[in-house]
Protein backbone atom coordinates (compact mmCIF):
# COMPACT_ATOMS: atom_id res chain seq x y z
CA UNK A 1 0.00 0.00 0.00
CA UNK A 2 1.46 3.21 -1.32
CA UNK A 3 0.20 6.64 0.35
CA UNK A 4 1.22 9.56 -2.00
CA UNK A 5 1.28 13.09 -0.66
CA UNK A 6 1.65 16.13 -3.20
CA UNK A 7 5.36 17.98 -2.88
CA UNK A 8 5.07 21.26 -0.54
CA UNK A 9 6.32 24.10 -2.42
CA UNK A 10 6.46 26.30 0.56
CA UNK A 11 7.06 27.20 4.20
CA UNK A 12 3.82 28.56 4.74
CA UNK A 13 1.92 25.32 3.46
CA UNK A 14 4.33 23.13 5.46
CA UNK A 15 3.07 25.33 8.50
CA UNK A 16 -0.07 24.97 7.28
CA UNK A 17 -0.23 20.98 7.23
CA UNK A 18 1.47 21.29 10.96
CA UNK A 19 -1.80 23.00 11.73
CA UNK A 20 -3.87 20.69 10.00
CA UNK A 21 -2.29 17.61 11.92
CA UNK A 22 -2.27 19.54 15.20
CA UNK A 23 -6.17 20.30 14.56
CA UNK A 24 -6.70 16.26 14.12
CA UNK A 25 -4.58 14.81 17.03
CA UNK A 26 -2.95 16.46 20.47
CA UNK A 27 0.36 15.96 20.72
CA UNK A 28 -0.47 13.26 23.66
CA UNK A 29 -2.72 11.53 21.45
CA UNK A 30 -0.81 11.46 18.20
CA UNK A 31 2.49 10.26 20.18
CA UNK A 32 0.14 7.22 21.77
CA UNK A 33 -0.92 7.17 18.17
CA UNK A 34 2.29 6.66 16.82
CA UNK A 35 3.66 4.53 19.38
CA UNK A 36 0.63 2.07 18.85
CA UNK A 37 1.58 1.90 15.26
CA UNK A 38 4.64 0.40 16.38
CA UNK A 39 3.17 -1.65 18.83
CA UNK A 40 1.15 -3.43 16.15
CA UNK A 41 3.81 -3.63 13.30
CA UNK A 42 5.86 -5.46 16.08
CA UNK A 43 2.95 -7.86 16.74
CA UNK A 44 1.74 -11.10 14.73
CA UNK A 45 -1.71 -9.74 15.17
CA UNK A 46 -3.57 -7.68 12.76
CA UNK A 47 -4.27 -4.29 13.92
CA UNK A 48 -7.91 -3.94 14.25
CA UNK A 49 -10.41 -5.64 12.60
CA UNK A 50 -13.16 -3.04 12.91
CA UNK A 51 -11.30 0.17 12.27
CA UNK A 52 -7.95 -0.08 10.09
CA UNK A 53 -8.84 3.68 8.90
CA UNK A 54 -7.91 5.38 11.79
CA UNK A 55 -4.52 3.98 11.09
CA UNK A 56 -4.23 4.43 7.59
CA UNK A 57 -5.73 7.85 8.44
CA UNK A 58 -3.05 8.63 11.54
CA UNK A 59 -0.22 7.37 9.03
CA UNK A 60 -1.45 9.78 6.10
CA UNK A 61 -0.98 12.84 8.50
CA UNK A 62 2.12 11.55 9.91
CA UNK A 63 3.58 11.36 6.01
CA UNK A 64 2.42 14.98 5.95
CA UNK A 65 4.03 15.84 8.77
CA UNK A 66 7.48 13.99 8.35
CA UNK A 67 7.51 15.58 4.43
CA UNK A 68 6.83 19.32 6.14
CA UNK A 69 9.60 18.61 8.73
CA UNK A 70 12.01 18.21 6.25
CA UNK A 71 10.66 21.22 3.95
CA UNK A 72 11.14 23.26 6.80
CA UNK A 73 14.96 21.74 7.85
CA UNK A 74 15.87 22.75 4.22
CA UNK A 75 14.14 25.79 3.82
CA UNK A 76 14.47 27.49 6.87
CA UNK A 77 17.27 25.18 8.89
CA UNK A 78 18.18 27.33 11.98
CA UNK A 79 16.77 30.76 11.47
CA UNK A 80 12.91 29.76 12.34
CA UNK A 81 10.53 31.11 14.72
CA UNK A 82 10.64 28.46 17.14
CA UNK A 83 14.38 28.73 18.75
CA UNK A 84 14.50 29.94 22.21
CA UNK A 85 16.99 32.14 24.17
CA UNK A 86 19.01 29.00 26.36
CA UNK A 87 17.79 31.35 29.46
CA UNK A 88 14.60 29.17 28.83
CA UNK A 89 16.47 26.50 30.48
CA UNK A 90 16.99 28.60 33.72
CA UNK A 91 14.48 27.36 36.64
CA UNK A 92 11.81 29.93 37.84
CA UNK A 93 13.02 30.99 40.99
CA UNK A 94 10.02 32.26 43.00
CA UNK A 95 11.43 33.89 46.51
CA UNK A 96 10.10 30.86 49.25
CA UNK A 97 11.83 28.25 46.46
CA UNK A 98 15.31 30.11 46.17
CA UNK A 99 16.93 27.42 47.95
CA UNK A 100 14.69 24.60 48.71
CA UNK A 101 15.46 23.32 45.12
CA UNK A 102 11.78 22.77 44.30
CA UNK A 103 11.82 24.57 40.92
CA UNK A 104 12.33 23.46 37.75
CA UNK A 105 13.10 24.30 33.97
CA UNK A 106 9.89 24.12 31.75
CA UNK A 107 11.46 21.93 29.29
CA UNK A 108 11.59 19.30 32.05
CA UNK A 109 7.87 18.93 32.47
CA UNK A 110 6.96 18.74 28.51
CA UNK A 111 9.41 16.40 26.62
CA UNK A 112 9.52 12.84 26.42
CA UNK A 113 11.30 12.45 23.35
CA UNK A 114 13.66 15.84 23.23
CA UNK A 115 16.61 16.75 25.01
CA UNK A 116 17.24 20.60 26.32
CA UNK A 117 19.51 21.52 23.59
CA UNK A 118 15.71 20.22 21.38
CA UNK A 119 13.65 21.59 23.07
CA UNK A 120 14.99 24.77 22.70
CA UNK A 121 15.87 24.19 18.97
CA UNK A 122 13.15 21.99 17.44
CA UNK A 123 14.84 22.51 14.20
CA UNK A 124 17.65 19.90 15.60
CA UNK A 125 15.29 17.42 15.68
CA UNK A 126 14.02 17.81 11.66
CA UNK A 127 18.58 18.08 11.09
CA UNK A 128 18.53 14.45 12.79
CA UNK A 129 15.43 13.19 11.24
CA UNK A 130 16.63 14.34 7.70
CA UNK A 131 20.00 12.68 7.92
CA UNK A 132 18.61 9.04 8.59
CA UNK A 133 17.95 6.97 5.60
CA UNK A 134 14.84 7.52 3.87
CA UNK A 135 11.78 7.24 6.30
CA UNK A 136 8.87 6.62 3.57
CA UNK A 137 9.80 2.70 2.95
CA UNK A 138 9.86 2.90 6.99
CA UNK A 139 6.43 4.07 7.73
CA UNK A 140 4.81 2.13 4.67
CA UNK A 141 6.29 -0.73 5.94
CA UNK A 142 4.88 0.33 9.32
CA UNK A 143 1.51 0.36 7.96
CA UNK A 144 1.73 -3.33 6.23
CA UNK A 145 3.00 -5.01 9.17
CA UNK A 146 0.63 -3.50 11.35
CA UNK A 147 -2.60 -4.27 8.84
CA UNK A 148 -0.91 -8.50 8.53
CA UNK A 149 -0.36 -10.94 10.57
CA UNK A 150 3.50 -10.91 10.47
CA UNK A 151 5.80 -8.92 12.89
CA UNK A 152 8.00 -6.15 11.40
CA UNK A 153 10.82 -7.64 13.80
CA UNK A 154 12.53 -9.85 11.85
CA UNK A 155 12.58 -7.30 9.02
CA UNK A 156 14.31 -4.97 10.95
CA UNK A 157 17.10 -4.90 13.56
CA UNK A 158 15.16 -3.93 16.88
CA UNK A 159 17.91 -1.26 17.70
CA UNK A 160 17.12 -0.25 14.03
CA UNK A 161 13.68 0.40 15.31
CA UNK A 162 13.53 1.62 18.39
CA UNK A 163 16.23 4.20 16.81
CA UNK A 164 13.23 5.14 14.15
CA UNK A 165 10.77 4.87 17.19
CA UNK A 166 12.16 7.83 19.19
CA UNK A 167 12.99 9.97 15.81
CA UNK A 168 9.30 9.74 15.02
CA UNK A 169 7.97 10.76 18.11
CA UNK A 170 11.06 13.28 18.38
CA UNK A 171 9.47 15.03 15.38
CA UNK A 172 6.09 14.79 16.71
CA UNK A 173 7.02 16.36 19.89
CA UNK A 174 9.33 19.38 17.67
CA UNK A 175 6.59 20.06 15.69
CA UNK A 176 4.26 20.62 18.17
CA UNK A 177 6.49 23.45 19.78
CA UNK A 178 7.49 24.48 16.19
CA UNK A 179 3.53 25.41 15.74
CA UNK A 180 2.73 26.60 19.19
CA UNK A 181 6.05 28.97 19.33
CA UNK A 182 5.30 30.03 15.50
CA UNK A 183 1.75 30.69 16.09
CA UNK A 184 2.66 32.49 19.56
CA UNK A 185 5.18 34.92 17.28
CA UNK A 186 2.56 35.95 14.64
Amino acid sequence: MKINTPPISSSAQANDILHEFFSCYHPHEALQETEKLYHWACKEKYYDKAAPGSLLFLVDHLERLFSAAEYIYYSTGKKGLAILPASALEPPQPEHYADSGQSAAAWQYFPRHLGAAEYLNPYLVFETFAQLPLWEPVLQELVEYSLSKCSIEGGYPIGKLMLWKERMMAVVEAAWLVEVRGRNKE
